[in-house]
């Protein structure tokens, strides 16, 4: 079983850290209503990441090594809690659980999207995209696996033209709904989708469908 490294942060308040790195058979926990800005790269623990509450933002916007663990470990996000992309674009696509939580990007920095892979659900979540602003603002990586577990992810694209996205493809989707709210497009690639997967799909935002 992994040890823990708790980082509980007041309301109000944002720690930065620019100079811890974890490594091991170790969990970085995020509690308390405050933010933690991630900006120590090359972290190698192996727990994964849980952020219980507040917010846990990406403090660099370009590829420069691991910010959240080793390679392949996740990132859960609870019910009531936060994920900020903020803006991070290139190398490492983070995987997600989440359980009543939102992965937001709300500081794309240019047309070079930000990456998350796969996922899986164990309550109904959600993907804010507040302001589109570049085209692919956020892509999901190639040959991701989304588990929905029966429950409902709703990307909410709340930009203002329709002609620019989000990006998913090619992505396998599995047993639950994926539901679009807002303005901006929703581009996803069908490779990977079958009738078998028992995905419903319920757009209320621009659909853009590659077979």
């Amino acid at each position: 079983e992994a040890g823990e490294f708790r980082v509980s942060v007041a309301e109000g308040v944002t720690f930065t850290n620019n100079a811890i790195n974890l490594t091991g058979n170790l969990r970085l926990v995020k509690d308390g209503t405050g933010s933690l800005l991630a900006k120590m790269t090359g972290q190698t623990y192996e727990g994964g990441t849980e952020i219980v509450a507040g917010t846990v933002s990406c403090g660099v916007t370009i590829d420069q090594g691991w910010l959240f663990g080793a390679a392949g470990s996740e990132i859960t996000v609870r019910a009531g809690a936060f994920f900020n992309l903020l803006g991070k674009k290139g190398g490492e696509a983070y995987s997600f659980v989440l359980d009543g939580g939102t992965v937001i990007n709300d500081t794309p920095v240019d047309s070079n999207d930000a990456t998350i892979g796969s996922l899986r659900l164990l309550a109904d979540s959600t993907l804010l995209l507040p302001d589109i602003a570049f085209k692919h603002d956020v892509t999901v990586a190639a040959n991701s696996v989304w588990e929905l577990g029966g429950k409902t992810l709703t990307v909410q694209l709340l930009g203002t033209d329709p002609d620019l996205y989000f990006k998913t493809g090619p992505v396998t989707m599995r047993n639950g709904t994926v539901k679009t709210v807002g303005t901006g497009g929703f581009f996803h690639d069908c490779i990977g989708v079958n009738a078998s997967d028992h995905v419903t799909y319920d757009f209320e935002s621009l659909l853009r469908l590659k077979a």
